[in-house]
């Protein structure tokens, strides 16, 4: 598998970096044609959050009528939010800590937008006692799979999406999985069909929900600094990087 994006730089055959003008393409890669009416803004995300929350739709099953819980309001977590109520989830509860995010994620098809302390009341409130049916964990935090875990019906579904560095371990009785039939699966990355779903997705959902909105800021390669210490201030969910050529260059 060849995961574009990812490389740095090291010889002339090797450009399948993400900062840059051009790349190459290995043989066999699948590529999509995108709308010619589809906004830069809201095409970006489309080989990342989009297509891997496509993914995670597919493992976590038919969501139909069910109460879907999200952790997180980043980029993957507001698209879980949107592509679970399309998809026709009942109640969508995402849950985020930061403020900002959760007023977001109401704008994305999320139902309620709660603190992680108050789930285990919502979630009963919300099902009769009955749990969650299906959990996206979209954060990378220990503290959502534990939360999370506690609010599971019978039965339920657990996907995994957001731990993709190492951390501390998370202890659990294995009973618990046993015992409540639970499934827990993790998703990284997708395949050429989640693709093709992430583009249909945003192609007839982009005008309900405000994707656009999400890239707050543009920059062109020449002020590369300023973008990634833009991103790196917590204070936007996406900025984008254009390959404008300098203006001062030959």
């Amino acid at each position: 598998m060849i995961k574009y994006g990812h490389h740095a730089y090291s010889c002339p055959s090797d450009l399948m970096g993400g900062f840059a003008g051009h790349f190459l393409l290995v043989s066999g890669t699948k590529i999509m044609q995108l709308p010619a009416s589809m906004p830069l803004e809201v095409a970006c995300p489309i080989s990342c959050a989009t297509a891997t929350i496509a993914s995670a739709m597919e493992t976590a099953k038919s969501i139909q009528g069910e109460t879907v819980v999200v952790f997180g309001a980043g980029m993957l977590g507001v698209t879980a939010c949107a592509m679970a109520k399309e998809l026709g989830a009942a109640q969508v509860v995402c849950v985020e800590n930061s403020a900002l995010r959760r007023e977001s994620s109401l704008f994305f098809g999320a139902d309620v937008a709660i603190e992680d302390s108050q789930l285990g009341e919502v979630v009963r409130d919300l099902t009769n006692g009955r749990g969650a049916d299906c959990m996206l964990e979209c954060s990378g935090s220990n503290q959502a799979f534990e939360s999370g875990m506690n609010v599971m019906r019978l039965g339920g579904r657990i996907v995994l999406l957001g731990a993709v560095f190492p951390k501390e371990p998370v202890p659990f009785a294995l009973d618990r999985i046993v015992r409540r039939n639970l499934s827990i699966a993790g998703v990284h990355n997708y395949a050429p069909r989640n693709l093709r779903q992430a583009v249909d997705f945003l192609s007839a959902s982009a005008v309900k929900y405000p994707f656009a909105s999400l890239v707050s800021a543009w920059y062109p390669f020449t002020q590369i600094e300023r973008a990634v210490e833009h991103a790196s201030s917590g204070k936007a969910i996406r900025i984008g990087i254009k390959p404008t050529p300098d203006p001062e260059s030959p």
